[in-house]
């Protein structure tokens, strides 16, 4: 359009608006019962894992793979460029209703050799007083690991912890709770199934 075109539109919808106002309807306002009402309404609670579904999921920066509960879990993953032992490159965590079920901490190393030395190197501290360790295996693959069994304190709840390596990365599969038998379940689980490939 050209400027003069412009400008006479101009003209014509400033003689068209000019003059009072009309006046615009405006919608009612809601009464204090209604909105109370509103307010009130109860809110459906999502529907409750029933303790034997599961789906898979895979985490691509830590190669992790694992099977969590269907419904009423959520899986946080975080990456940490350049960390080094004792500080994990890779942490999982998985939380559901009744707190944090399980907690995978993943670090890249090609060569780990004998995984208990791998422990004692950078995870020395683990080895508590009242702490038991046991040789187990962890994962799809059933591979060797070191199970660290923490008793109840009046600070913490009972922790389980298994430690293994797996395609170049060693995991740390941790279970916060291992007195509660729902966020147990999840744990065991993850435990059971989880497998790791290869960094990239």
């Amino acid at each position: 359009m050209h400027a003069w075109a412009c400008v006479a539109a101009l003209a014509l919808w400033a003689a068209a608006c000019d003059g009072p106002a009309p006046d615009v309807p405006r919608p009612a306002a809601a009464s204090p019962a209604a909105a109370s009402a509103v307010a009130a309404r109860p809110v459906a609670a999502p529907p409750a894992w029933d303790g034997r579904t599961f789906r898979s999921y895979r985490d691509g920066p830590s190669g992790v793979g694992l099977e969590i509960p269907v419904l009423g879990y959520r899986l946080e993953a975080r990456h940490f460029a350049g960390a080094r032992p004792p500080q994990a490159a890779h942490i999982l965590t998985l939380s559901g209703g009744a707190g944090v079920a399980a907690v995978v901490d993943v670090w890249d190393d090609p060569a780990p050799g004998d995984v208990a030395r791998w422990f004692d190197a950078h995870l020395g501290f683990m080895r508590e007083p009242t702490a038991a360790l046991v040789e187990t295996t962890a994962g799809r693959d059933r591979a060797r690991a070191l199970l660290i069994e923490q008793p109840r304190s009046p600070q913490a709840a009972a922790r389980r912890s298994a430690v293994f390596a797996a395609a170049g990365r060693v995991l740390r599969v941790t279970c916060p709770d291992a007195e509660d038998a729902q966020l147990a379940g999840g744990c065991a689980r993850v435990l059971a199934t989880i497998t790791a490939e290869a960094p990239r």
